[in-house]
């Protein structure tokens, strides 16, 4: 017998409205798809910082450890899933999309080059790729050398920006 057959309701209706003796608390954490607008901003926030922290110590790591870090430390609940099967407006709409435009609009690259695949060669996924050509990087369509040059290129600039913004910091609160 279900919680919809004796007459409750489900966990993922709870994770909306909250426990039942404390609706400020949700008994199952939000899913990005499911995430409020405030949540996804909050979210994409904390990726920036973490990744941020990634990028100074010039160091690169895995979408599963990516997904692991956001989900111990949100409310918004991620599945390796989300990351490697993104099509058409799912794409747009993902958090490593969002740090990536945003960093970029700022004149500090694509932030989430940082995270890379666990496997050889150790570089982001397509989707990476695609937004590096739409954001006028120079890659080859189906070139895994383009691909790489593209990697080390943003990588580089990705690691230089943050040396900065990581010196700069110091400076200010020196001052």
């Amino acid at each position: 017998m279900n919680e919809h057959d004796r007459g409750g309701t489900s966990d993922r209706d709870n994770s909306r409205r909250g426990h039942p003796e404390r609706p400020d608390v949700p008994t199952t954490p939000t899913t990005w798809q499911d995430a409020t607008p405030d949540e996804r901003k909050k979210a994409v926030q904390k990726a920036i910082l973490y990744l941020r922290s990634v990028a100074r110590k010039r160091k690169t790591i895995s979408y599963k450890r990516f997904v692991n870090f956001m989900n111990i430390t949100q409310t918004v609940h991620f599945t390796i899933q989300e990351f490697l099967d993104r099509e058409g407006p799912r794409v747009r709409d993902s958090i490593l999309y969002r740090v990536s435009t945003e960093e970029d609009s700022l004149g500090r690259g694509m932030l989430s080059v940082v995270v890379v695949s666990s496997s050889e060669p150790r570089i982001p996924g397509l989707e990476f790729f695609k937004l590096a050509r739409k954001l006028g990087r120079s890659v080859t369509p189906g070139s895994s050398a383009s691909r790489q040059d593209c990697f080390s290129r943003e990588l580089a600039t990705v690691y230089a920006a943050n040396k900065q913004l990581e010196l700069t910091t110091r400076f200010f609160t020196l001052t």
